[in-house]
């Protein structure tokens, strides 16, 4: 992850908790069909 970062420009320390929940967020916001992704799907 730390090569990924550097070459991406980014400073801060990233990790696979950041990413799992960088995901979750952005999944939470987006539509499956015309109905909000439910929780039980992300979490899947």
């Amino acid at each position: 992850m730390a090569g990924v970062a550097a070459e991406a420009g980014l400073t801060q320390h990233i990790t696979p908790y950041i990413t799992r929940h960088t995901y979750r967020a952005a999944r939470l916001q987006t539509l499956d069909g015309d109905a909000p992704v439910s929780t039980y799907t992300v979490g899947k």
